[in-house]
C-alpha cells in the first residue's frame, strides 16, 4: 500500500457467505496496521507491523467463522506474527468466498493472492501457517510427450498451445474422437523450488461445432495418469483450472524433480 488511508478502512477483503452473509474481513487502520473486523466492521484484534509504507509485504491470513471455531483467528506479516488463536465476535455459519475492496485515499496493490480450505483433508491445513514467503512462476508446454490431437498447422503440438498471451484461433490443437489425448512435458521454472504448497492446470478451450464435446485436464507423473472432472467445452474461449495441491503418483506434496518429469495436457471425453 502507498500509503496508510486517511479513513480507517473496513475490508481490504471481505468474508461472505453463500446466502451473502457478511461474516468480516481483513483491514486496514489509518496507521497502516492491519486489524480483523467482525460482520459489524467492529475491530477484534489489530496488529503491529506498518503495511502501508510502499514496500512489498507478505500476510499470511486465518480466518475461521464462529461455528468453525474462534482459536483459528491468525495473521502474520513478513512472518511476524499480528494476532494467534484469539477469540473474536464473528458471523456464525459458513464462510464460502472472498471480495477485494479498494481503497479511494491511497494505491494497493496485490500480487499472488491465492487462499486454501482448511475443511479439505490435506496440506495446506492451519497447522502449516505460517507458510512463510511463496514465489508463483509458470511452466508453458515445451516439448510433446503423447500426441493424438491434431495440430491447426505443422507438426509440433506443443508449440501450438504454448504462447504466452492466448492468441485464440491463430494456434491451437483438437480432437472431436473419445479417449484420444496430448500431453506435454513443462519447461523449467525460474527457480529451483524447495517446496511446492500447489500447482495449477489451466486449459484454454472452445467449441467451434455445432455438436456437444467434454474434455478433461490429465496430469501424468510417474506410472499414474489422473484426470479431472469432465468440463463441457465452450462455444467461445474459456480458460478452465484444475488445482493439484499432491502429486498424484506418491499422494504427497509436489517435488521439484516430480514436477519436472510429470506430463500436463488434456483427452477428450
Amino acid at each position: 500500500m502507498s500509503a496508510a488511508p486517511t479513513a480507517q478502512l473496513n475490508a481490504l477483503v471481505s468474508v461472505w457467505s453463500t446466502l451473502d452473509v457478511y461474516h468480516g474481513g481483513l483491514a486496514v487502520t489509518t496507521t497502516g496496521l492491519l486489524r480483523l473486523v467482525n460482520s459489524g466492521n467492529t475491530t477484534q484484534f489489530t496488529g503491529g507491523t506498518n503495511v502501508c509504507d510502499g514496500n512489498w509485504h507478505w500476510i499470511e491470513w486465518g480466518f475461521a467463522d464462529n461455528t468453525g471455531g474462534t482459536g483459528y483467528q491468525q495473521c502474520w506479516a513478513d512472518g511476524v506474527v499480528q494476532w494467534s488463536g484469539g477469540t473474536a465476535n464473528l458471523q456464525a455459519g459458513p464462510a464460502n468466498y472472498l471480495t477485494l475492496v479498494s481503497g479511494a485515499t491511497q494505491t494497493w496493490t496485490i500480487d499472488d493472492f491465492f487462499y486454501y480450505d482448511g475443511g479439505v483433508g490435506q496440506a495446506p491445513q492451519w497447522a502449516n501457517q505460517p507458510l512463510g514467503p511463496r514465489q508463483i512462476d509458470v511452466g508453458r508446454p515445451a516439448s510433446d510427450s503423447l500426441i493424438q490431437f491434431a495440430p491447426d498447422s505443422g507438426g509440433v503440438n506443443f508449440s501450438r498451445v504454448n504462447e504466452v498471451a492466448a492468441d485464440e484461433d491463430a494456434s491451437y490443437v483438437q480432437s472431436a474422437t473419445s479417449g484420444q489425448a496430448d500431453e506435454y512435458t513443462l519447461g523449467a521454472l525460474g527457480f529451483t523450488p524447495v517446496t511446492i504448497t500447489s500447482i495449477q492446470h489451466v486449459i484454454r478451450a472452445k467449441n467451434p461445432g455445432a455438436g456437444s464435446v467434454s474434455y478433461k485436464h490429465r496430469c501424468h507423473s510417474g506410472a499414474t495418469t489422473s484426470d479431472g472432472s469432465a468440463i463441457v467445452t465452450p462455444s467461445s474461449y474459456q480458460n478452465s483450472r484444475r488445482i493439484l495441491d499432491q502429486d498424484p503418483n506418491t499422494g504427497a506434496a509436489w517435488t521439484g524433480a516430480n514436477l519436472a518429469n510429470a506430463k500436463i495436457g488434456q483427452t477428450v471425453v
